[in-house]
């Protein structure tokens, strides 16, 4: 019946097609996806049993959270190398997916979840199977990130796990509030940088770093142009690198991915971040915060 159905959605997929893209081709985000974004999913009387995820984001929140034996699909990003820091973490036996519909049909899900980046014709055409989706919405603070760890666990009937996953978030946090001195910082992976609104920067800023990007007002990822970086004067540059352990830049060493007129002579102390670490956008950011901070407050003892 599933496939019958499905078959039947495929015939919506030219009507939605130009909706869950981008001129551009890129990813649908929950701006552009409509209703979909905020239609609500009925949490199952029962605990499903046969649950396929197709994004990171909710899969490293997944980790603690959903036993293996009930997470029968997970997507392919997850094996990337570099895609994730805990990519060893992940269960072996789940079948691993491209994130099509059919794909994911056919593991026979009773819960499948995505996120912001998932096309919303995925999710039209899952539905239309009599597949639940869930969309989880890309966290701009850890507030929204612990709220939507919550709902997860909720859906997955780990309430309790999940709570207890928050709760301990949450005192790391507390920890890390007002733990530096107020010094201006930039974080950049390639030539993009973190600004308001994105979550890797929420956690090093309640330590009391000063984002120079904060009102930088073109959204959470600006691309930084040479004569940006030439002129902006931090004191700290937190650089994602494809390393495997964070360290200090030498004086004398080229920064990685940057023109080499960036900052113009001046001297940063630049620390190179694991790129993996340094995007996630799960609860590994506050390990990239934790890590911040112990970089910096070893430099200044």
């Amino acid at each position: 019946m599933k496939q019958e159905l499905f078959a039947f959605g495929v015939c919506l997929l030219s009507a939605v097609w130009a909706k869950s893209i981008g001129l551009s081709g890129s990813p649908v985000s929950a701006i552009h996806s409509g209703d979909l974004a905020t239609r609500e999913l009925r949490l199952p009387e029962r605990a499903p049993e046969r649950v396929v995820t197709a994004a990171l984001y909710p899969e490293e929140l997944l980790l603690d959270l959903l036993e293996p034996e009930r997470w029968v699909g997970i997507s392919r990003i997850v094996d990337w190398p570099g895609s994730s820091a805990v990519s060893s973490r992940f269960p072996k036996n789940s079948r691993r997916v491209s994130g099509s519909p059919e794909a994911i049909l056919s593991l026979n899900p009773d819960l499948v979840i995505v996120s912001d980046y998932t096309l919303a014709a995925t999710e039209v055409l899952l539905r239309s199977a009599g597949v639940p989706v869930w969309r989880v919405p890309t966290p701009r603070t850890l507030s929204e990130l612990f709220e939507q760890w919550r709902r997860l666990g909720d859906l997955v009937h780990r309430s309790p796990r999940a709570t207890e996953l928050v709760n301990a978030a949450q005192a790391r946090l507390e920890k890390l509030r007002g733990a530096l001195p107020p010094l201006g910082a930039l974080f950049i992976q390639g030539r993009y940088a973190y600004a308001s609104g994105a979550l890797q920067v929420d956690c090093p800023t309640q330590a009391g770093l000063q984002n120079l990007l904060s009102d930088d007002g073109r959204g959470p990822t600006p691309l930084l142009s040479e004569e940006e970086l030439a002129v902006l004067t931090p004191a700290l540059v937190f650089l994602g690198a494809p390393v495997e352990t964070a360290r200090k830049l030498e004086p004398n060493e080229p920064l990685p991915e940057l023109p080499p007129g960036a900052f113009l002579g001046k001297k940063p102390r630049v620390f190179l971040i694991p790129s993996s670490l340094m995007g996630s956008m799960s609860q590994l950011a506050l390990d990239a915060c934790e890590l911040y901070v112990s970089l910096v407050q070893e430099e200044e003892s």
